[in-house]
């Protein structure tokens, strides 16, 4: 009976003991015993917590090293990331982006809590929206080395996740996100590569292609894949090239069928289209040239300018269009000076129409012309007041003072046929009151 006892008391004494062990599970993680109020050892609990998917007991845990960290802002902000990765781990995004948010409000510069809420919104609303935190990671990893390459290995492990999924447009652009950090990484540029082909962006796969043989010259896979991108690229370009030809735009077909044969030397199309455009667009620009002569040459400066301009569209590196350019604005200039000659003798004879037609016409060659808007402007409002000081005297019944704004008007205005008829009938009305 006493050995009953003892034993008995013994079993309580080990159920007590593990009651309080099993209760006590946190303190005793990691084999090392901590105090209630250790912060520093409750977040390391609460992170192994994390790497064994308990995220229940983490987030107690940390939700604890949190309260205790009061104050200390870096610190506060390390343990909300935990509690951050913690439900994003669960794929709660909305209580992750929250977590990751009050570590930025406690420290701005949090690289971890931009990475996340960078890649939630990248998953939920895409590039965009991400871009932001993604580009202040970039100018942080620019300031810390360390940092960089740790964010670099971490858009570098998902774009290789996306790869792995057949995600190219997002691995590419994880990728993308890695090279900002790390730029001189030939592995990078070439799974970028692989991504652009599988997007049939086969001219940025060809650069990247090449990026990564710069960096590693023997690197054969790339030098493979790069090969197969040039062949592809060049049949793009000559494709687009054949479409830009086939709408008359010459000049652009004859880069790309240089790009295309830049691309893959052997390509025939390449070699045929950019003879065959060349030529066309040396007939067009002879056509279009001697059409602009002959409007210099009638002094038809505003449409020589118009088709001036479209020649420069339709050839950029046109000699014709150069020496054209420079004709017609020497010519421009002393049409101009001579217009102006005009107006001011015109003027000064009081031919204020005449002048206003001068002066138009210098606005036609030159539109920003200043001198010649504002004396345009002023002969219009001299020809205006005379007609509002003829049509006041004869409401007000003063005939003889209506026939001087008129006769006025007569000179200003030689060839008005409204003036001369308006005229006439105030000088009959004054002839009228003089009879008996």
């Amino acid at each position: 009976m006493k050995n009953l006892r003892i034993c008995a008391r013994h079993t309580i004494i080990f159920l007590a003991a593990t009651a309080v062990f099993s209760l006590a599970v946190p303190a005793f993680a990691q084999g090392q015993k901590i105090t209630p109020y250790d912060a520093d050892a409750r977040y390391r609990v609460g992170l192994e917590f994390i790497k064994k998917a308990d995220y229940a007991r983490a987030l107690h845990e940390l939700s604890i090293a949190a309260r205790l960290k009061k104050g200390d802002y870096k610190g506060e902000a390390r343990i909300y990331d935990a509690e951050g990765i913690a439900y994003y781990m669960q794929g709660l995004n909305i209580e992750a982006q929250s977590e990751f948010g009050k570590a930025l409000l406690k420290d701005p510069g949090d690289i971890d809590a931009l990475y996340y809420i960078g890649l939630i919104n990248y998953k939920v609303n895409g590039y965009t929206a991400a871009s932001r935190y993604f580009n202040e990671i970039i100018a942080a990893g620019e300031k810390d080395a360390k940092a960089r390459d740790s964010l670099f290995r971490k858009f570098f492990n998902l774009g290789m996740d996306f790869q792995s999924r057949g995600k190219s447009s997002s691995a590419a652009e994880m990728f993308g996100e890695a090279l900002g950090l790390k730029p001189d990484d030939p592995k990078t540029h070439f799974y970028r590569g692989q991504d652009f082909m599988a997007l049939e962006r086969y001219r940025d796969a060809v650069a990247e292609f090449r990026k990564a043989l710069a960096l590693k010259p023997g690197m054969t896979e790339a030098k493979v894949q790069l090969e197969a991108s040039e062949k592809l690229a060049a049949e793009e370009a000559v494709k687009e090239a054949e479409s830009a030809s086939g709408k008359g735009e010459y000049y652009s077909a004859q880069k790309l069928y240089n790009q295309a044969a830049s691309y893959d030397p052997s390509n025939m199309d390449a070699k045929k289209g950019m003879a065959k455009s060349s030529s066309l667009l040396d007939a067009r620009t002879k056509k279009e040239s001697s059409k602009i002569k002959s409007l210099i040459e009638k002094g038809d400066f505003a449409d020589a300018k118009d088709a001036l301009a479209a020649l420069k569209k339709l050839n950029p590196d046109s000699d014709e269009a150069k020496s054209l350019s420079a004709e017609l604005a020497a010519k421009s200039a002393q049409a101009i000076k001579e217009l102006f000659s005009k107006a001011k003798k015109a003027e000064a004879a009081e031919a204020v129409s005449r002048a206003e037609e001068f002066y138009f016409r210098v606005l036609l060659i030159e539109p920003s012309n200043k001198e010649a808007a504002n004396d345009e402007r002023l002969m219009r409002e001299k020809i205006n007041d005379e007609w509002k000081n003829a049509k006041a005297a004869e409401a007000d019944g003063n005939l003889a003072l209506a026939e001087k704004s008129l006769e006025k008007l007569a000179v200003y205005t030689p060839d008005d046929p409204m003036v001369k008829a308006e005229l006439g009938k105030v000088m009959a009305g004054i002839r009228g009151k003089k009879k008996p």
